[in-house]
């Protein structure tokens, strides 16, 4: 059972790695915590089975 969920957390990260992409793209200059709301949000609207899982997400932004 447990390795039928990595592989579904798997399949689910690379569908939605793009999609976070833009986000932290489109909002890069907001503060850390609005992003990583934001980012949460989206792994969220692509399965909100997992959105306990999203407070894994540690983001670590570096401004150029």
């Amino acid at each position: 059972m447990k390795f039928l969920r990595e592989f579904a957390v798997q399949i689910l990260s690379t569908i939605i790695r793009p999609y976070l992409l833009d986000v932290v793209a489109r909002y890069a200059q907001l503060g850390d915590d609005e992003l990583r709301r934001l980012c949460e949000q989206t792994i969220r609207n692509y399965d909100p089975c997992i959105s306990c899982a999203t407070h894994f997400l540690k983001l670590e932004v570096e401004r150029r």
